[in-house]
């Protein structure tokens, strides 16, 4: 029964359904319980009601009783006594008194203490759900105005054709954002996590998590010569991520793991970035012009910053099984925030605007990498090195598969021509196979003369 109502109630429509259908469920057992009570509804098995209802006693011994008490009597006397005796239960038949049945006392409410538990905790568990789902609803319509405000301003198109609100339902505790027509990138897509309230499971896992809200983005970027007007960003790799998930996200992530080392914050007047965060860099260059992309500082700074994570990276997230996968079709700006928490009264309007700002400087760094992010040759040539030496092992695996499949092809191309020569006659087939040998003897012949020359 949870479990369908879990799968019933994805939307607010669906909770009202499925909150009606739990009430009546939930009237009809307490029916039942009540009609138990009272003693209307007794379950009975066969040992106890053959116990309570031991069988009469059959004609035989009654007549027997009756023969003995008389001192004997005629058999016709007898006869008659029997039928009388018969015609009696026909009676009592009729009339439902022989086949009556003991119940045994009625029960109470204390035995039925497990359902009414169970029954209990259904009830509680619906009303959180929507009482849950009603709170994040209110929640996510909170963050729509700043989100909507950043992307009108930085885009063509926002949200859905619809025209329905920029954050699309995903979920109870899920919303998804989308806008394209920007110089510089092909679109951006956004994914608001709120804390699952309506999961009593899952808000117990997150908070022991300790993960809170989040809202991620990831800005896909325009490709060189796509027609959309954007400049050429160079290829590397950079990541700013919290340093006690550093090592998880590197085990996570091929890229960051096999192309970056983990570098280590100096926090000075020229760098302001928090000790809480871990910086992943492909060279020195690439760090020292990332921390001066303007608004790094600000949202990557002091003692709890709104940035969690940031991720540019061209090349693919998983081990890649051969060279075509290494091809990305396009370079990410990825980047996770953190939500401020509105019972420590960094919420309300002032977290509002805090996000607003974050959101804008991570769209505004998208032409940072395009117009400020140069790279010199020397750099350039070590990351084309470092990615030449990782994908060395890549390029031969390919190149013994592609030998592989040529030696498969020119097997079963010798099978079926084999195959077609069993089948002509005799004289035939011999005048082919001369052929062949002469035309073997000539390639031969040929590559002799080569290594002679």
């Amino acid at each position: 029964m949870l479990l369908m109502m879990m799968m019933m109630a994805v939307d607010e429509g669906l909770v009202k359904k499925s909150l009606l259908k739990t009430i009546i469920f939930i009237a009809s057992s307490a029916t039942f319980v009540l009609m138990a009570s009272s003693g209307m509804l007794i379950p009975v098995n066969g040992e106890e009601l053959e116990a309570a209802n031991p069988p009469p006693p059959s004609d035989a011994s009654a007549q027997a009783a009756v023969s003995s008490s008389d001192g004997g009597g005629s058999a016709q006397g007898q006869g008659d006594e029997i039928t009388n005796n018969n015609n009696n239960n026909d009676d009592d038949d009729d009339d439902g008194i022989g086949n009556r049945v003991y119940l045994g006392p009625p029960l109470t409410l204390s035995d039925f203490k497990i359902e009414i538990g169970l029954l209990i905790l259904l009830t509680i568990y619906i009303a959180n759900y929507v009482y849950g789902f009603k709170t994040n609803d209110k929640e996510a319509e909170k963050w729509v105005q700043p989100i909507e405000k950043v992307l009108k301003k930085h885009f063509y198109t926002v949200g859905p054709p619809s025209g329905k609100s920029v954050l699309e339902y995903d979920g109870p505790s899920d919303r998804l954002f989308w806008a394209s027509g920007r110089r510089n990138c092909q679109f951006i897509q956004g994914h608001l996590q709120l804390k699952p309230r309506q999961d009593l499971v899952g808000l117990l896992s997150e908070a022991l998590a300790n993960q809170g809200e989040r809202l991620l983005v990831d800005i896909v970027l325009s490709k060189e010569n796509d027609g959309s007007g954007g400049g050429r960003i160079e290829d590397f790799i950079f990541a700013i991520t919290p340093k006690k998930r550093a090592t998880t996200i590197r085990r996570e992530r091929y890229d960051i793991n096999q192309f970056t080392r983990q570098e280590s914050i100096q926090t000075n007047s020229t760098n302001k970035i928090s000790a809480k965060l871990a910086i992943h860099s492909e060279h020195g260059e690439i760090t020292q012009l990332m921390l001066k992309a303007p608004g790094i500082e600000k949202i990557a700074s002091g003692r709890n910053p709104i940035l969690e994570e940031l991720i540019i990276s061209d090349q693919p997230i998983s081990e890649p099984k051969n060279l075509e996968e290494t091809k990305v079709p396009e370079k990410h700006l990825f980047a996770i925030f953190k939500l401020p928490n509105h019972k420590k009264g960094s919420g309300g309007v002032e977290g509002r605007l805090q996000v607003q700002e974050a959101l804008d400087i991570l769209i505004n760094m998208v032409d940072y990498l395009v117009d400020s992010v140069k790279l010199s040759s020397a750099t350039k040539k070590k990351l084309e090195k470092a990615r030449s030496e990782a994908y060395k092992g890549l390029a031969k695996k390919g190149e013994l598969e592609r030998q592989d499949q040529l030696a498969k092809i020119k097997a079963d191309k010798k099978k079926a021509e084999q195959d077609r020569l069993a089948k002509l006659p005799a004289a035939e087939r011999r005048k082919i196979e001369e052929k062949q040998r002469k035309r073997e003897a000539k390639k031969s012949m040929s590559k002799r003369t080569k290594l002679v020359k």
